[in-house]
């Protein structure tokens, strides 16, 4: 008899049971001026973004953070608020979520000095997320409140999706599933309504999310069908690719791992073709822990190290952290104790040092107008 705790323990170890994040697709790029009118700080912020292309991430930051200086310098509010959103999303995907709230809190305090009502809600959005991540629920919930007032008070309509699908990931953390699902079912509509493909694509993925939670795992795979059908008919590859591993990882739970193979090995060809670490990552960790099961523990191990290497070069250090523990898992399972007490420690200390690092920072109330 399979039991709840198994099925949730190998959706967490494959790094799939939390809901896409709203509508996210990656590092966006800034608005930049035309060569011929592009200043020093503009230019800083066209070389940041090479260098993090290149994965010269720590260069990245510093010519980023030397443009904001300058930006600061000649009072450019709209380049500061461009690289204060570039800082606060790279640090995102990087894993520096201290970093990333510190930025984030710098963009909603001149927004609200500026009276820049878009800009303020975009700033409380990924206050909220990046709260979320560290697991600081009441701020997250308290910042996305504000921001949904503001979406509404503005009538910005997809924008307020989006908030409503960030409350919901936040009730799924919590384990408020029925909650978490009514707040995908309006996000959902809204998506409909506005023809928000993207949007439409995410809130399938994380309603397939619930029914998985729920042990419904036949609706949960129809709904990871529909996310990937859809995804597919607007050219959403990344979350073709997510979708594919969310099908994996529900035959997965059911111990049918010949079945969930195929769907991790699709999901890898797409995340490869898309040069993208972190999905190919979670389709590689899924293989891994699928040959565990299935009792190749050569193939298991090759591809759990290869998991790290990806959550290594992404920079992201929750990812890390995970990664070694999965492989630490199937250090365990092959009977290889004293290797696997290594990699499990590695990933305690590597999360007990996220833990240290987070900071609480104040959230200053919404306002409407300058200041």
């Amino acid at each position: 008899m399979k039991s709840k705790g198994y099925e949730i323990a190998i959706l967490f170890a494959i790094g799939l049971t939390s809901p896409i994040a709203a509508f996210a697709t990656g590092l966006s790029n800034p608005t930049i001026p035309s060569q011929d009118v592009r200043s020093t700080a503009d230019e800083l912020v066209q070389t940041g973004l090479q260098q993090f292309r290149a994965q010269k991430f720590d260069l990245a930051i510093a010519s980023w953070q030397q443009a904001l200086n300058l930006y600061q310098q000649q009072k450019n509010s709209k380049g500061a608020i461009n690289v204060l959103e570039t800082l606060a999303e790279a640090s995102k995907m990087l894993g520096k979520y201290e970093k990333a709230i510190a930025y984030s809190q710098q963009l909603l305090a001149l927004a609200q000095s500026l009276g820049d009502r878009r800009t303020e809600a975009n700033a409380l959005g990924n206050l909220g997320n990046n709260y979320r991540i560290v697991g600081n629920y009441a701020k997250a919930l308290e910042v996305q409140n504000l921001g949904l007032a503001i979406r509404k008070e503005l009538n910005d309509q997809q924008g307020e999706g989006q908030v409503l699908a960030s409350l919901g990931n936040i009730h799924y953390d919590l384990g408020n599933y029925r909650i978490a699902e009514n707040f995908y079912q309006r996000s959902l509509k809204i998506a409909k309504v506005v023809g928000n493909g993207n949007g439409i694509v995410s809130m399938l993925n994380s309603l397939g999310a619930i029914a998985g939670t729920q042990e419904e795992y036949p609706q949960a795979i129809k709904y990871y069908q529909q996310s990937l059908n859809n995804a597919r008919k607007i050219g959403f590859r990344e979350a073709e690719g997510n979708a594919l591993n969310n099908i994996g990882s529900n035959y997965h739970v059911q111990r049918k791992y010949k079945e969930a193979i195929p769907y991790y090995e699709q999901a890898l060809t797409v995340a490869k073709e898309l040069k993208n670490p972190r999905l190919e990552g979670a389709a590689v960790g899924g293989l891994g822990l699928a040959y565990v099961f299935l009792g190749e523990y050569d193939k298991a191990l090759s591809l759990q190290e290869q998991s790290w290497q990806l959550a290594k070069q992404i920079g992201d250090r929750r990812l890390e952290a995970m990664t070694l523990a999965n492989w630490g898992y199937t250090l365990w399972r092959s009977q290889k104790y004293a290797e696997a007490e290594q990699k499990f420690m590695k990933s305690l200390n590597l999360l007990e040092s996220l833990r240290s690092n987070l900071q609480q920072i104040p959230i200053k109330p919404a306002t409407k107008g300058a200041n």
